[in-house]
């Protein structure tokens, strides 16, 4: 899976901390000029000053290791995360219904796939991925379509295999060339969450 440096880690902290803290604020609907400075002084304050409303809505939220801007969705339930950390490493996040394969992602998505989260970050040409979702079929079924995907991208592929109280946990690690992917399974009651993440 990808690794986050501690000043990634810090400002994708900062930020998660602020799309939970100031959802409420921003989705509700600005319909006075006081509505709106009401909105960006409980930014503020919620955020101990590291955050601010943008004129266009969105939030800004910036910090010693970079900064990055959050848009929320109301209609959709969505939220999209976009920044850059101080190392010029760039990144785009999407969670809940926004969530989507980002651009460039390596590996065929399996039929069915509810994507709730992801993510890819890019420093100087290289990329790092995270795709999470669920589907509602078995973990060997998922991990069967991804054993020979990996392969094709030209990674050695390493497939473990647990299964704790019904509980299904397959995990695959494909690595060469400099790439590296991992595809992490965790199946109850016939729905699998799947976790596939790395850097390309």
């Amino acid at each position: 899976m990808p690794r986050l440096s501690s000043g990634r880690a810090t400002l994708l902290g900062t930020v998660l901390l602020a799309t939970v803290l100031l959802a409420p604020a921003l989705l509700a609907t600005a319909c006075s000029k006081a509505v709106e400075t009401a909105e960006s002084a409980a930014i503020a304050a919620a955020s101990g000053g590291k955050a601010s409303m943008t004129a266009d809505g969105k939030i800004e939220v910036k910090t010693d290791e970079g900064t990055a801007k959050i848009e929320l969705t109301g209609d959709k339930g969505a939220a999209v995360i976009t920044g850059e950390n101080a190392d010029g490493t760039k990144f785009n996040a999407a969670f809940g219904a926004g969530a989507k394969v980002p651009d460039g992602f390596p590996l065929r998505i399996i039929d069915g796939l509810t994507i709730t989260h992801s993510t890819v970050q890019d420093k100087d040409g290289k990329k790092s991925y995270a795709v999470m979702g669920q589907v509602q079929k078995p973990a060997k079924v998922v991990a069967d379509f991804y054993e020979p995907e990996l392969k094709k991208a030209g990674l050695k592929v390493t497939r473990t295999e647990t299964n704790l109280g019904g509980m299904v946990m397959l995990a695959l690690a494909g690595e060469g060339g400099g790439h590296n992917l991992s595809v992490a399974l965790q199946e109850s009651k016939g729905q699998t969450i799947v976790t596939i993440g790395g850097d390309w």
